[in-house]
């Protein structure tokens, strides 16, 4: 893991062939794009990944892509994963000795960024390597108040996310595995929604990230572990997700006869964590909280930290291939 400022970016990252990223209606979107851009590292293309069915939301930001040549779309749906599914397939299979790849991965969906993910596990012939980086948030909600802040509301559906089904036996316990974040209400709609025998309530270790973060987090969680008492509580990391790998296989190891479903809920470096455990034991499952509403609006400033780094296993699996 490298950290740096945004400013820092020429001298971390250096030339790729394709850089990999999803709009939304934060403007952190932008930021590692456009550096990448005033600094001409971008050697080739971008795929730009975008929800259509939440164009409305983000139109500005759309078009600040749009006037970039080299960029070509990716239609996503935040409501049918088959929509995301088609558009990365026919990506990968017309392009070919892709290169090297740079995934920012701030702004995907936690569930467009594990597909997006499988596919680079998927087609790992059809590139040299892959990077990841992630810019940090300096505040969520930021138009509101402590106590009042919000991302999300409400849920529309809670379904596992495409290529990680899992392998439940019927026979054997449920685990539900949670890595959380701020989103106290979806969290809650999950627990009460499905009869899991064992529920693990993860929550970032202090030191990780933002401190104001930590704060509200721990605040949140606390409150999570009184409200359902059976809930177990386990640390995982924000910053390193080999680490949070092994966090989560640890919490998993627990209790070794029983189906696990992860849903990752806090930032995109602990959910490649997740995605990690799913890649390597596939008979976990992963499942995706979908919200009504976003605070689109104030959902986030973006900070001026960059998070770059590789993941030894997709190294790995390229040396075997």
């Amino acid at each position: 893991m490298n950290r740096f400022k945004i400013s820092d970016l020429r001298d971390n990252v250096g030339e790729i062939d394709l850089f990999i990223t999803s709009i939304s209606f934060e403007d952190r979107c932008k930021v590692v794009y456009d550096e990448l851009l005033n600094c001409n590292l971008i050697r080739r293309k971008s795929w730009v990944a975008f929800n259509k069915n939440e164009q409305e939301f983000f139109e500005g930001n759309f078009a600040h892509f749009q006037s970039n040549d080299k960029v070509e779309f990716m239609e996503f749906s935040s409501d049918n994963p088959l929509v995301s599914y088609k558009s990365l397939i026919g990506k990968f299979i017309f392009n070919e000795n892709i290169g090297n790849i740079l995934v920012d991965i701030s702004t995907f969906t936690h569930e467009g960024l594990l597909i997006l993910f499988k596919y680079l596990e998927i087609f790992r012939d059809f590139y040299k390597g892959v990077r990841f980086i992630y810019l940090g948030v300096e505040e969520y909600s930021y138009k509101e108040q402590e106590g009042n802040k919000w991302l999300s509301k409400g849920t529309k559906t809670i379904r596992s996310v495409l290529g990680y089904p899992g392998v439940l036996n019927p026979a054997k316990k449920n685990h539900l595995i949670i890595l959380f974040g701020f989103e106290y209400e979806r969290t809650v709609k999950l627990i009460e929604s499905f009869e899991f025998d064992k529920v693990s309530i993860g929550v970032g270790p202090e030191g990780s990230l933002n401190s104001k973060h930590y704060e509200l987090n721990r605040k949140l969680h606390l409150d999570l572990i009184n409200r359902y008492p059976f809930c177990e509580p386990f640390e995982f990391s924000l910053d390193d997700s080999i680490k949070c790998q092994q966090e989560i296989e640890k919490q998993i190891n627990k209790y070794p006869n029983y189906n696990v479903v992860i849903t990752p809920l806090n930032n995109k470096i602990s959910t490649l964590g997740a995605g990690l455990v799913a890649l390597q034991n596939p008979v976990v499952q992963l499942s995706y909280v979908r919200p009504h509403e976003y605070n689109i609006n104030a959902y986030s400033k973006p900070s001026d930290d960059c998070y770059l780094f590789s993941l030894e296993y997709f190294d790995l699996i390229k040396k075997g291939s």
